[in-house]
């Protein structure tokens, strides 16, 4: 084992040759980091704010009727309204 390492050789030329791939592959990776940010919390949301605004030209906003749309809820809720109807003994009584 110690024979492998002292076949290795270290020069100044091979330290700044890995020093500078070092910092290459660091450097892409930072930028892709700041690259997958920036589309996600910039790009997209400007994305869908002009989606938003061409959807609300398209809309045609009318007023709703409260009153109305009251009676029509609690006239659902009445019809969804579980009735007993009868009444059951217990088999084991």
């Amino acid at each position: 084992m110690k024979n492998q390492i002292k076949k290795i050789k270290y020069s100044p030329k091979k330290i700044m040759a890995w020093f500078y791939v070092c910092i290459s592959v660091i450097t892409f990776v930072f930028l892709v980091c700041i690259s997958i940010f920036l589309y996600k919390n910039f790009y997209q949301i400007i994305t869908q704010s002009e989606e938003i605004l061409l959807l609300r030209q398209r809309v045609i906003i009318e007023t709703v009727d409260m009153d109305m749309f009251e009676d029509v809820i609690k006239k659902i809720e009445e019809k969804t309204k579980f009735k007993k109807t009868f009444s059951t003994k217990s088999l084991f009584d």
